[in-house]
């Protein structure tokens, strides 16, 4: 299997697939220009619909009760190339029990997006590597990368990594709103204390860094964020997280 590279050039949907009535010259130039360049999502929790009936290949109105964020017709439309679903676990508590629930839910998860990718083969495809995310859009299809929002599934063993790069994950979101195993967290409020990355943390994040796997940052506390920094041979990415200067938050 070719590995992911781990230089990413992201760039931001925002249009629509047709110009509104009255639009400007400089609008319907905006709309051709992002029609004809590639473009991804790089966080989408629709996905986690999926186990409740939602259909990524039928097209939902737009803010309509259970229309999701996504759907294949929807990003056709938008001129969206390409989409990071994320793999989202709730964060539990840190025992063995916990850790395994996580995991559990987490392959749960895995195996919806293995059936939306039979199901929906004329629609989508599961993108592997950069040469598969510069195909894809080519044949009509959304190219799919498969992320994860929380390393709590990953737990204390580090060999979780191998499996969820197995199932297709190439980018790994390492916490989120509180506390976990890999790192602490940007808005844990029942524990302040910002102890960085842990250990195991730096462990997964070589780990990730020989497989392939892009770190995703968003979430991280700030301690967390400049050791993740120090131990990644590779860039990482804060998929859904602004620049403080332009949002003063915690994340």
């Amino acid at each position: 299997m070719a590995r992911f590279p781990l230089v990413l050039c992201l760039l931001a949907s925002m249009a629509s697939a047709q110009a509104p009535k009255g639009s400007d010259a400089a609008t319907t130039k905006a709309l051709k220009l992002h029609h004809a360049i590639f473009t991804i999502d790089t966080h989408c929790d629709t996905p986690m619909a999926l186990g409740r009936g939602y259909k990524m290949g039928e097209r939902h109105d737009t803010g309509a009760t259970g229309s999701g964020c996504q759907d294949f017709p929807r990003m056709k439309e938008g001129g969206l190339d390409a989409s990071c679903f994320a793999i989202f676990a709730g964060q539990g508590p840190l025992t063995e029990e916990g850790r395994a629930k996580a995991k559990e839910r987490a392959l749960r998860t895995f195996d919806h997006l293995d059936q939306m990718f039979k199901e929906l083969g004329p629609q989508c495809e599961r993108a592997l590597t950069v040469a598969d995310l510069r195909r894809i859009p080519g044949t009509g299809k959304r190219a799919i990368l498969v992320a994860m929002e929380n390393g709590y599934p990953i737990g204390t063993d580090v060999a979780n990594v191998d499996l969820f790069y197995q199932r297709g994950a190439r980018m790994i979101g390492l916490v989120h709103g509180l506390d976990n195993d890999l790192c602490d967290s940007a808005t844990d409020a029942k524990d302040p204390l910002d102890r960085g990355l842990s250990e195991v943390g730096a462990k997964a994040v070589r780990r990730m860094n020989e497989l392939g796997i892009v770190v995703d940052v968003s979430h991280a506390s700030v301690k967390s964020f400049f050791e993740v920094l120090k131990v990644s041979t590779a860039p990482i990415l804060a998929s859904h997280s602004s620049s403080q200067a332009l949002s003063d938050h915690a994340r």
